[in-house]
């Protein structure tokens, strides 16, 4: 099972209404824009803790 990171450092995709279309458009995941989020999935992913979904969304940790 594949696990990572999708990180987009595109603004316009929070600011403009066609970039929200685009991140709806995105198969559900945790969203965030604090680093400490990501640090605490790879860590928790690398310690084998953390529940995920058979996609591999982490929705506990």
């Amino acid at each position: 099972m594949d696990r990572g990171v999708l990180m987009i450092c595109d603004t316009r995709l929070a600011d403009k209404p066609y970039g929200k279309l685009l991140l709806n458009s995105l198969p559900a995941m945790t969203r965030t824009r604090k680093l400490e989020v990501v640090a605490r999935f790879f860590a928790a992913k690398a310690q084998g803790e953390g529940r995920c979904h058979g996609d591999g969304r982490v929705v506990e940790y």
